[in-house]
C-alpha cells in the first residue's frame, strides 16, 4: 500500500485555468511508496494516526503567499507547493518519531523514502 498526496487537485487546476494558461498545468505529487506509510498516517485498530504528511499539506498551504511571490508560472508554483510539502514531511518525520535508543520507533526508512516528483 503506498500513500500519495496530490499538492493540488489538478483536475480543478486545469478547469479553473484552462483560457488563461498558455500550454498544460504540470501535475507534480508528493508521496511515499513503503508499505506501512498508510497505517502511519491515518492509524489502526491499536494505533492512533501520526498525520504527518496531512500536516505537511497544511503548512505548505498556509505558505502558499510567500510560494505564489517565488513562482513566476503556475507550474512553478505547483512545483513549489509539491517540494513544500515533501520537506515538511520530512522535518514532521523527525520531530514525531524517536529513534529505538530513544525508546521508541525509528521510521527512517519512510522519512527517506517521501519523495515528491512530477507525474
Amino acid at each position: 500500500m503506498s500513500l500519495v498526496m496530490s499538492a493540488i487537485g489538478f483536475t480543478a487546476v486545469n478547469k479553473m485555468f484552462q483560457n488563461a494558461i498558455p500550454g498544460p498545468v504540470e501535475p507534480w505529487h508528493t508521496f511515499t511508496n513503503t508499505e506501512y506509510a498508510a497505517y502511519v498516517e491515518l492509524g489502526t485498530t491499536r494505533m492512533e494516526g501520526r498525520p504527518y504528511m496531512r500536516n505537511a499539506t497544511d503548512k505548505a498551504y498556509s505558505e502558499i503567499d510567500e510560494l505564489t511571490k517565488k513562482a513566476a508560472s503556475l507550474n512553478a508554483l505547483i512545483r513549489l507547493i509539491a517540494l513544500r510539502i515533501e520537506s515538511h514531511s520530512k522535518k514532521n518525520c523527525v520531530a514525531m518519531f524517536r529513534t529505538p535508543a530513544q525508546g521508541g520507533t525509528s521510521l527512517g526508512n519512510l522519512m527517506r523514502s517521501i519523495t515528491a516528483e512530477k507525474v
